[in-house]
């Protein structure tokens, strides 16, 4: 290793001089907390987290909560500890190496096997471990030691020997505070995704519903809403088969159409064709785990075979439509076997269809409300990759 390697590339211009080369066991105690078994967990009482949580956390996600009682929790915290203010816990096992800075002085508890438990030491700021433990320095000592075709685990002896370039606590305590404010920003712009898109479920239940209605531009009613078979309405469809390696991952001049296939990351993005199958038009997943997950799809496009497509040149397709089926399809959805929904079955489906011309008005309101979810999901992506870019500047 040559001294330029111990230097990260940004730094406080305060602070200089090579890091401190050593390993976590050496600056902290790492251990895990005592067992729990399952019968001992409650409904209400001292938070019991398991790997689930921490993941679940540091995704933004929500799971079903543990939790034991405060005389077990005080008992146990007895017998091995307890946990405090910047200890941190990371998973050891399924997802490895995910971290959760402990917040407050709250009692807290965790899952002997599925956690380990990193003290924070007098020499250690743990909101820089924290950091650090979401760096690519660490993600690459994590593959490392990772055993091909096994189940992948971090136990507490890799965690103690896992290398770390340490600065200064002052130093720590200086990034540690940066991350934090990058940090807020990023749960800020991810609370506002999270605040549209609910208001969007709450919006579309109104519509479906029929308590919220549009009018027409003199003020009158528009007619009742129709109850239609899908197949009535639409021309009922497939995607073709299309080899990935002959997609670009961007769209170019020479492949500037989206191809669309059966999974749901992305909004089904599975890369771009010089060729187009249909233009503006509703899919569905055919076949597989997302079966019936449907979409409207703006503008010209290629789609898969495993994506049924609704076909409609009157307006019927349209995003809120496309809403409307998708709150629907998943009980049409046959789970014998490989789970799928055929053009039979969603040629079958009965919906109540506004006027086109109300279908027009929602659908403008709701491609609005998208408009401003995909805005708010970009500048929640594009923080994370400047964070990113940090995490790799700042640790070697």
């Amino acid at each position: 290793m040559t001294a330029a390697a111990q230097v990260p590339a940004l730094r406080f211009p305060e602070f200089g001089g090579e890091l401190q080369s050593t390993r976590l066991g050496d600056l902290m105690t790492i251990t895990s907390a005592s067992r729990v078994l399952k019968e001992e967990w409650t409904e209400e009482g001292v938070p019991f987290f398991r790997s689930s949580d921490v993941v679940s956390i540091y995704k933004g996600t929500r799971n079903e909560k543990a939790f034991i009682s405060k005389a077990l929790f005080d008992k146990l915290s007895k017998k091995s500890g307890r946990l405090y203010k910047d200890d941190l816990l990371v998973t050891g096992g399924g997802s490895i190496g995910v971290p959760y800075l402990v917040s407050s002085n709250d009692p807290l508890y965790s899952k002997d096997a599925d956690l380990i438990w990193l003290k924070n030491g007098e020499q250690t700021n743990g909101p820089f471990i924290y950091a650090f433990l979401t760096s690519q320095v660490f993600r690459k000592y994590l593959k490392s030691i990772s055993h091909i075709g096994t189940i992948s685990h971090y136990t507490i002896e890799q965690a103690k020997a896992t290398p770390i370039r340490l600065p200064s606590l002052p130093e720590q305590k200086k990034i540690a505070a940066f991350f934090e404010v990058i940090d807020a920003k990023i749960t800020v712009l991810q609370e506002r995704q999270a605040g549209l898109e609910r208001y969007k479920r709450g919006l579309m239940q109104a519509l479906i519903s029929q308590t919220l209605r549009f009018t027409k531009d003199d003020g009158t009613a528009f007619p009742d809403w129709e109850e239609k078979r899908l197949g009535d309405v639409f021309e009922v469809t497939r995607g073709q088969v299309l080899a990935m390696p002959e997609t670009s991952p961007i769209p170019t001049i020479e492949k500037p159409f989206p191809v669309f296939s059966s999974q749901t990351k992305n909004n089904g993005l599975a890369g771009y064709h010089n060729e187009y199958l249909y233009e503006d038009a509703i899919t569905w997943t055919t076949d597989g785990a997302n079966a019936g997950d449907t979409r409207f799809r703006s503008g010209k496009f290629f789609c898969t075979n495993v994506c049924g497509v609704l076909l409609n040149s009157e307006g019927y397709a349209n995003t809120f439509v496309a809403e409307m089926i998708n709150q629907i399809s998943e009980r049409y959805v046959s789970y014998v076997g490989n789970p799928k929904l055929m053009n039979g079955v969603m040629a079958s489906i009965k919906l109540n269809f506004p006027h086109p011309e109300e279908q027009a008005k929602i659908a403008e309101v709701l491609l609005a409300m998208d408009a401003k979810i995909t805005t708010v999901a970009q500048q929640v992506a594009q923080m994370q990759a400047y964070k990113k870019g940090l995490l790799q500047q700042m640790f070697v």
